[in-house]
């Protein structure tokens, strides 16, 4: 598996086990429902101020190096 890769199952194994949708990650991060669901489909990447919010805003269980290190 790819890092990329690794990110995007990354999240979408953490929101499946927590129970938060896309929906709610938007309101919660202040991030796009829409990119967000970009990055769960594979289409686009986070930047790495996303990738970071992403990691703290998953207490660390997406780390920000699954999106970014094979950039």
């Amino acid at each position: 598996m790819d890092k990329d890769n690794a990110g995007r199952e990354a999240l979408i194994q953490w929101m499946r086990s927590t129970g938060i949708s896309q929906n709610e990650m938007a309101k919660r991060t202040g991030i796009a429902q829409t990119t967000i669901g970009r990055w769960c489909n594979g289409s686009n990447l986070p930047s790495l101020e996303a990738a970071m919010r992403i990691e703290d805003f998953t207490f660390g269980n997406v780390r920000a190096a699954s999106w970014v290190a094979s950039r």
